[in-house]
């Protein structure tokens, strides 16, 4: 699920955030092999905040997704 356009995350990350911001306020968040960020919603041990990165290296989309069954 996207988060919607000019949505903000508890820490203020929003579209057009940059990578240095997503690691500053959520230093957490790992890095994938899509160039991606994830770090999982707290509380919730079957979600995670997935951070898409454009190429610019800001992030393009906020998205939240389910890990059941994975």
């Amino acid at each position: 699920m996207a988060a919607p356009p000019g949505a903000k995350t508890p820490a203020g990350i929003t579209a057009g955030s940059s990578v240095g911001d997503v690691k500053k306020a959520y230093p957490e968040a790992k890095l994938g092999e899509s160039g991606d960020y994830t770090m999982p919603v707290a509380g919730k041990s079957d979600q995670l905040v997935v951070f898409r990165m454009a190429k610019d290296g800001k992030v393009d989309t906020i998205m939240l997704m389910s890990v059941l069954g994975c």
